[in-house]
C-alpha cells in the first residue's frame, strides 16, 4: 500500500482541496478535504476492457470498508463523499475529453434520499463542486506513472469476472445442441420409419398411430 498527499486547485470559486492518496491493490483511493466538502473517491480505469489507459476513469464514492470488516463486500464503502452536507452515492463516469469543461458542466451526480422529498438528484451547487473536485483527482489519477499497469490489471480482473458468463454460454449451448442433436435423431428414425411404411411394410399398430399424429405438411 502506498501513501500520497497532494494538493490541488480548484479555482477561485471552490478553494484548494487537500487529498491523501493510497493505492489499495490496484485501486487508487483519494481521501479529500476541501472548503464544504469530504470523504474519500475510489479511482479505476473507466471501461478496462473495452479502452486504452488514460481514457478516462471510473470515481466510486466511498473506500471499500471490506479491509477493516473482514468481509469481502464492495458494496460496504465507507467515507462517503460530503457536500454541502449532502452525502453523494454511487459514483460517476468520466472520460478524458470531460475534465477541461467539468466545472462549467457539472457531472449528473446522486445523493442520499433528501428527507423531505425523496430526491436523489443532488443540487447545482453540490454538483459543481463535487464535479471541480472529481476533475481534479481524476486528472492527477489519469497522470500516475503505474497507470498502465493499473489498467492492465483491471483488464486481468475484468476478463476474471467474466469467465463464469462465458462458462455458462457454453454449456447452455451445448445442452441445446444435445436437445437438437436428440431432435435430429428421432426425426430421422421417423422418416425411416415412414419411407418402410409407404413403401408397403406392415407395421405394428402402435407404430403407424405414431406416424398419423404427424403433419402431412
Amino acid at each position: 500500500m502506498s501513501l500520497d498527499i497532494r494538493t490541488f486547485d480548484l479555482g477561485a470559486e471552490f478553494g484548494r482541496a487537500r487529498a491523501t492518496i493510497t493505492r489499495v491493490g490496484i485501486d487508487v483511493v483519494y481521501h479529500v478535504r476541501a472548503p464544504h466538502l469530504h470523504g474519500a473517491f475510489t479511482l479505476r480505469p473507466l471501461d478496462p476492457l473495452e479502452s486504452e489507459p488514460g481514457e478516462g476513469a471510473e470515481v466510486i464514492f466511498g473506500c471499500d470498508g471490506a479491509l477493516a470488516a473482514l468481509h469481502p463486500a464492495w458494496e460496504l464503502l465507507l467515507a462517503r463523499p460530503v457536500v454541502h452536507r449532502v452525502t453523494l452515492i454511487a459514483g460517476a463516469r468520466v472520460s478524458v475529453h470531460r475534465l477541461a469543461a467539468i466545472t462549467d458542466n457539472p457531472l449528473l451526480l446522486c445523493r442520499e434520499p433528501a428527507a423531505g422529498d425523496g430526491s436523489r438528484v443532488a443540487t447545482g451547487a453540490v454538483k459543481r463542486r463535487a464535479s471541480a473536485t472529481i476533475g481534479a483527482i481524476t486528472a492527477d489519477y489519469l497522470a500516475r506513472a503505474d497507470l498502465h499497469e493499473l489498467h492492465h490489471a483491471h483488464c486481468v480482473e475484468a476478463a476474471k469476472a467474466r469467465i463464469k458468463g462465458a462458462e455458462r454460454v457454453i454449456t447452455d449451448t451445448e445442452h441445446a445442441i444435445n436437445r437438437k442433436v436428440a431432435e435430429l435423431s428421432k426425426a430421422r428414425h421417423t422418416l425411416a420409419t415412414l419411407h418402410r411404411a409407404a413403401a408397403g411394410e406392415q407395421l405394428p399398430t402402435w407404430l403407424r398411430h405414431s406416424l398419423a399424429r404427424l403433419s402431412t405438411r
